[in-house]
């Protein structure tokens, strides 16, 4: 029964709640101002507040609600922050996929949801992560948010043919600890937009395609941790705006880039900044 004189509250923390249902101020037309929830470890929570009924929601985060299973958001119109954290019977959003939910949502970031499936319609999504593994439905649905600039993924089991089909506008992608990825050739082609790309933990990835040539804007490039990949793409010349290459732990790779003397060599060596033990010089003497 704990309530708070909530006409002036901006923010609100609720962590480690045990009830099933929130009280019901925590849906009150008088929270006008509310701008950032937070609830989290409320692992007793089978619904949440009635959260269209803030209209000033700004940013919302959920973390560690065991037994949220699926709930209806409702539309917020205002909110531009969604952070779903450790929820592992979260399966929708919402029980009806409208298109008017989140109009102006900016970011989305996703950790450790495994059952969570395709998303709705977000237009104005500019910066999403997924993190943990997760259902095939979930990264099969980013290809629907062509105002997306950010996109990072991890510990996915496979790539979903298509998934970055639409992404126009992306800039930066992050891709780490993915056990398989067979549609990544595809689908970068069409992501000419591309400004930043990272490919970290990835010990099935073999090679890269020759569509690299066509990431005309690609001014930065990180290969961290994939053992298995032995050669870049020829087409890696044709990158006028690429300006730094990073190469670590990529034993073979790294072997081939060597400074002067790799058979990968003359491929990267207009690039302007290389980080990794490949740039070392074989000339460098140390005293």
């Amino acid at each position: 029964m704990l309530q708070p004189f909530v006409q002036q509250l901006q923010e609100l923390r609720v962590v480690g709640y045990t009830g099933s249902y929130f009280p019901e101020w925590m849906s009150s037309p008088s929270l006008i101002h509310l701008r950032k929830l937070r609830i989290k470890n409320c692992k007793s929570c089978l619904h949440l507040p009635q959260l269209e009924k803030l209209p000033s929601l700004k940013e919302l985060t959920i973390w560690g609600c065991l037994e949220l299973e699926i709930d209806d958001l409702g539309k917020l119109p205002s909110l531009k922050v969604l952070k779903l954290y450790e929820l592992p019977n979260l399966t929708r959003l919402s029980r009806e996929d409208g298109e008017n939910m989140f109009q102006q949502l900016f970011i989305l970031e996703i950790r450790r949801c495994p059952n969570l499936l395709g998303l709705p319609c977000l237009p104005s999504l500019k910066k999403m992560s997924i993190l943990g593994k997760c259902k095939h439905d979930l990264p099969s649905s980013i290809h629907k948010f062509g105002s997306l600039e950010y996109f990072k993924i991890e510990e996915l089991n496979c790539f979903p043919d298509g998934m970055l089909r639409n992404l126009t506008s992306l800039k930066e992608l992050d891709i780490w600890n993915c056990s398989e990825i067979e549609g990544l050739g595809e689908d970068l082609q069409h992501v000419t937009s591309l400004q930043s790309l990272s490919l970290e933990d990835l010990p099935n990835l073999t090679s890269l395609p020759d569509c690299f040539g066509n990431l005309s804007s690609l001014q930065k490039l990180s290969i961290v941790t994939c053992p298995k990949l032995t050669c870049l793409p020829v087409s890696i010349q044709s990158l006028a705006a690429l300006i730094t290459l990073e190469i670590w732990e990529c034993p073979e790779l790294e072997r081939r880039c060597k400074r002067e003397t790799g058979e990968d060599w003359p491929t990267i060596s207009h690039i302007p900044h290389l980080e990794g033990m490949f740039w070392i010089s074989p000339f460098l003497n140390t005293v």
